[in-house]
């Protein structure tokens, strides 16, 4: 007779040999060895009792999880992978269950239904995977999480709704990873331009992928002080893409020894610095860092070309400082001892900011858009987001608020203190070009 899940417990040593033989070959088929989640043959077993009830599926994949191998040993690990099984056992109600199937990607089963259930389960769901640390020496390793999301339905079949909440995880990564993605419409077609690392190393190579410039403007006077360089790949065919569907991939190159589009990187940053006067912002990723701190390659040079260095910011990203805050911190501070300006991007976002803002110095603090959206009218967010520019203000740091969509929007962060603004309402992303 087959089991339920909730008797599917270690085996009780206290029955009789054969019966105990038994239950250990029905446990050990139904749990992954490593780290006690279920296994997959366990989760194509008990899909469709899900399927029939309209749960929901999340696809879990950790971000940079192959650094903890890399750096640390595969020990380490395995150790981390059984930490984030336990955090997210954690949540489950009774009957859901969470399933290992391979690697560092897992999918959660849960009966929920209900849009704002499910949505709060895949943010407790990302906050879990994040909350699971090992130590290592004096270090903290942890990984936080992209996770994909998908409603079932009695029609969705086993390895459809895998192939769906991949999808969804994957948009999830191109979207800037550590984050949950409700699977929608449009992935479909979204996951069909996610370039593969060998197109992004051939388009690099033929020069295909450049930067369109956005403006960043002063609060006081509207003027426009600096530009942020944002990728665009202006692929053959003739689309152009935003680095949602490409920057993953793309960093994913740079480790295969793929080079950045330094020279257009430069003309950017002249363009912006000696014929308009202003600063130029660039976004860098972790291997970006880590080829500055390594000494392998310093594409800082090559990026300035003959710009001021007080004219450049280098924007660390929100995925480029993890749980090695201490050896980023000290790239970050040899890149500001040498001349450049640095920001911290997406402030806001995610449990360590304040962490980052006691060990890395930052000239300039963005804060994310979610916190100016609906601050208009609502006295709750205006006092977080004055709060948030008064600490700016504080520890030395100018402010950019980014997302701004509206007159609105604007004239309350202009009247909140706030140094410098960015978003539509003050102008889009376009190509430049220097006479």
């Amino acid at each position: 007779m087959k089991k339920t899940l909730a008797e599917l417990d270690p085996p009780d040593t206290s029955r009789d040999p054969l019966t105990l033989r038994i239950a250990e070959l029905e446990y050990r088929l139904a749990t992954d060895g490593l780290t006690g989640a279920r296994s997959r043959d366990f989760f194509l077993e008990h899909y469709t009792r899900f399927a029939q009830s309209h749960g929901t599926l999340y696809f879990i994949d950790l971000d940079n999880f192959k650094t903890v191998n890399d750096h640390y040993g595969h020990s380490a690990g395995d150790d981390l992978l059984r930490g984030v099984v336990r955090s997210i056992q954690r949540l489950l109600a009774g009957g859901d269950f969470v399933a290992r199937l391979g690697g560092d990607e897992f999918i959660v089963l849960s009966h929920l239904c209900h849009p704002a259930d499910i949505e709060r389960f895949g943010d407790q769901l990302r906050a879990a995977c994040g909350s699971a640390s090992l130590r290592i020496g004096e270090l903290s390793v942890s990984r936080r999480a992209s996770i994909g999301c998908v409603r079932l339905t009695p029609q969705t079949q086993t390895h459809e709704a895998i192939d769906l909440g991949d999808t969804a995880m994957r948009c999830a990564k191109s979207l800037g990873k550590n984050r949950v993605h409700h699977l929608n419409k449009h992935d479909a077609s979204r996951a069909d331009l996610n370039p593969s690392v060998d197109e992004l190393r051939l388009a690099l190579e033929r020069s295909e992928i450049g930067y369109y410039l956005q403006p960043i403007v002063r609060c006081t006077d509207r003027h426009v002080a600096g530009y942020e360089a944002l990728l665009r790949w202006e692929r053959a065919n003739g689309d152009i893409l935003a680095p949602a569907q490409f920057l993953s991939t793309m960093t994913d190159a740079y480790t295969a020894n793929a080079r950045p589009p330094l020279q257009f990187a430069r003309k950017a940053t002249e363009w912006v610095t000696v014929d308009q006067g202003a600063f130029c912002c660039f976004n860098i990723s972790m291997a970006f860092l880590e080829s500055i701190s390594s000494g392998h390659d310093d594409w800082v040079p090559e990026i300035i070309g003959s710009s001021p260095r007080d004219q450049i910011v280098f924007e660390i990203t929100e995925t480029a400082v993890n749980s090695e805050i201490e050896s980023v911190a000290s790239t970050v501070n040899a890149l500001r001892d040498s001349g450049v300006q640095v920001a911290l991007d997406d402030f806001g976002v995610g449990a360590s900011n304040m962490e980052r803002l006691h060990t890395m110095r930052v000239d300039i603090i963005k804060i994310d858009q979610r916190f100016v959206r609906g601050a208009p009218g609502n006295k709750r967010s205006q006092d977080i987001l004055a709060g948030m520019i008064d600490l700016a203000h504080k520890i030395g740091a100018e402010t950019v608020v980014e997302g701004i969509e509206d007159a609105d929007q604007f004239d309350l962060v202009r009247s909140l203190g706030a140094d410098y603004a960015q978003g539509f309402y003050l102008g889009h992303p376009l190509p430049y070009q220097r006479t």
